[in-house]
C-alpha cells in the first residue's frame, strides 16, 4: 500500500489529467463520425450530393410533371386546355414516369422524368438521349439542357432527366385560325421546362 500511495503521489497530475484527455478524444471522433455521413436524400434514402435515387416507385417531384399545377401551367403556357391527359404511368423496370397531353386531332404533348442513382448514370442517359434525338443547342435550363432537332427540350436536375417532347405538336400551335395565340413548339417546350423546373426548386 506504501508503494501504491507513493506511485500516486508521484503521478498525481497525470491520474487528474487522463480524465480530461479521454473525453477529448471522445469528443473529437464523435465529430469526426457525424461531419462523415453523407446526408439523406429527399426519399430518405443516403448518397453524397444528398439527391434523390431511384427507387421502386417514382418520387413526388417526378409525379409532379402530371399533377394538377402543371396541367394549369401548361394550358396557361399555350393558352389551350388539354382535352385529356393520359396515364400517368411508371415503368419500374426503366425508373420512367409520363404522362400525355392530348389535343384536337394527333396534336399531343410528352412529359416524362428518368429517374437515376448517380451523377455518372444521369450523365449517360443524358447525353446517349441527346445522340438519339440529336442535340440542336443547349439551353440555361437546371444543371444542363439542349433542344433536340424536334425542338423537345431535355434537362438534367440532380439525379433526374426531363423530357419536354413537343414532336406531335405542329409547328405553330395553335393552329393559326384558332382565335387563339399560336406560338412556335420549341418555345412551348422551353416554357413547359422552366415552369417544371420551378415547382422542383420550391419543392
Amino acid at each position: 500500500m506504501r508503494i501504491l500511495r507513493t506511485i500516486l503521489a508521484k503521478n498525481k497530475r497525470y491520474v487528474l489529467v487522463l480524465p480530461i484527455i479521454v473525453l477529448g478524444l471522445a469528443f473529437v471522433a464523435a465529430l469526426v463520425y457525424h461531419m462523415v455521413q453523407p446526408p439523406l436524400g429527399h426519399a430518405g434514402i443516403a448518397n453524397v450530393r444528398g439527391y434523390e435515387t431511384a427507387q421502386a416507385y417514382p418520387s413526388e417531384s417526378a409525379k409532379m410533371i402530371c399533377e394538377d399545377e402543371t396541367q394549369a401551367h401548361v394550358t396557361a403556357i399555350i393558352g389551350v386546355r388539354a382535352a385529356a391527359v393520359s396515364g400517368p404511368m411508371w415503368d419500374a423496370a426503366s425508373h420512367v414516369y409520363s404522362c400525355n397531353f392530348m389535343y384536337a386531332g394527333s396534336a399531343h404533348i410528352s412529359l416524362s422524368v428518368k429517374e437515376l442513382s448517380s451523377a455518372a448514370q444521369t450523365t449517360a442517359y443524358f447525353n446517349a438521349t441527346g445522340i438519339q434525338r440529336g442535340r440542336a443547342k443547349d439551353l440555361n435550363l437546371g444543371q444542363g439542357a439542349y433542344a433536340a432537332t424536334d425542338d423537345s427540350v431535355v434537362v438534367r436536375k440532380d439525379y433526374k432527366v426531363l423530357v419536354v417532347d413537343v414532336s406531335r405538336l405542329p409547328q405553330q400551335f395553335p393552329a393559326a385560325g384558332s382565335g387563339k395565340s399560336s406560338y412556335v413548339r420549341s418555345y412551348i417546350a422551353t416554357a413547359i421546362a422552366q415552369s417544371i423546373l420551378g415547382c422542383w426548386d420550391g419543392n
